[in-house]
């Protein structure tokens, strides 16, 4: 499995800090990397989890991975917002900072973050921002007291060794166990992995979360190519799993939904056990793609999101497409949407 990190031997051994934000993946993407920095560390970690830091409500979702002494006591606090303590998980907050407009902080931040500056002013705090680059994640000054700020997916052996152990016993085995539950008699099929969600508010909230939903046109021609048209079965996976079946329709892609979708991760488990898996954009995607068996799995992620910002991390053996994203016309943006509530069972 693809590696480039080396052991370092920082004289540090005090626990360092893990901050994470945003939902189930995008916790279990940071997972891996809080296991990588302990591995080569020698340090302990400590999760501090930012439920509100989003614009949404994510609470931990990865306890169950994680020993008593790695979950911070506290949950880091989201500057400019106090929640009222009705709030459900993936619901998106009235009154976050992220949806000011004009001045605001995170407003600033964003023009701290164009000038290039928040990596520096972070590190006169001692902490360490990774902007989703792997250089950053292998490189960690030793001082630093905690790491965040966007963690890249990756792919490492002894990494993943260690997270299918934490896993065993739990309910996030059924992504990560090595067995053929999901194999539908023994066919080889598809697997699309529709993003929409959040990302329907694109055109409609200034927050950052929203880039575009990719245009299923892109998942047809892939399935045109000469090497894909031996596939029969097509199953979706999405946080919207009819209105993406509808959307694949439009394009003239027959889909299904995950005959044991039960959850987040039941999706998950689908995922990496396809022969063919289409993805969006999105941290799901990402996670999917540090764990599947990549001889097994091919693999197509978007070379670009839908501002065209290219990731700063490459993983090998997964190909690239260029995308297309529908335009702020289609008919699928908005301004609300029904989550399924299978997706964030997760939480429970």
């Amino acid at each position: 499995m693809q590696t480039s990190f080396q052991k370092v031997r920082p004289r540090n051994t005090r626990p360092i800090k893990i901050r994470t934000a945003g939902g189930a993946a995008s916790q279990l993407v940071a997972l891996l990397s809080a296991i990588h920095i302990k591995q080569i560390s020698n340090r302990k970690f400590v999760i501090e989890h930012y439920p509100y830091a989003t614009g949404g409500f994510y609470p931990l979702a990865i306890a169950d991975l994680l020993e008593s002494d790695e979950i911070s006591s506290i949950p880091g606090k989201t500057k400019f917002y106090k929640p009222d303590g009705n709030e459900a998980p993936g619901m998106q907050l009235d009154g976050h900072p992220v949806q000011k407009r004009g001045v605001s902080y995170e407003n600033l931040m964003k023009v701290i973050r164009n000038w290039r500056l928040e990596n520096v002013i972070s590190l006169l705090k001692l902490e360490w921002k990774l902007d989703f680059s792997i250089q950053r994640l292998g490189n960690f000054p030793p001082f630093v007291k905690s790491i965040g700020g966007g963690f890249p997916p990756f792919r490492d052996q002894e990494v993943l060794n260690a997270l299918v152990n934490r896993a065993r016993n739990t309910k996030f085995n059924v992504a990560l166990s090595l067995v053929d539950v999901f194999q539908p008699n023994g066919e080889d099929y598809v697997v699309i992995h529709l993003r929409l969600g959040d990302k329907r508010f694109t055109f409609n909230s200034p927050t950052t979360t929203g880039d575009g939903i990719v245009d299923p046109i892109c998942f047809r021609q892939i399935l045109d190519l000469p090497e894909n048209k031996k596939y029969q079965k097509v199953f979706v996976v999405s946080d919207e799993p009819e209105i993406a079946i509808e959307l694949l329709s439009e394009v003239g892609i027959t889909a299904i939904t995950n005959p044991n979708g039960l959850s987040l991760l039941d999706d998950m488990g689908l995922m990496r056990s396809a022969s063919l898996l289409l993805c969006s954009w999105s941290t799901v995607s990402q996670f999917v793609m540090c764990v599947a068996d990549l001889e097994r799995t091919r693999i197509y992620y978007p070379r670009y999101d839908g501002t065209g910002k290219q990731p700063k991390w490459f993983i090998q053996g997964v190909e690239l497409y260029t995308p297309e994203y529908l335009p702020r016309t289609h008919h699928i943006y908005g301004d609300t949407y029904t989550p399924n509530p299978r997706s964030y069972t997760i939480y429970d």
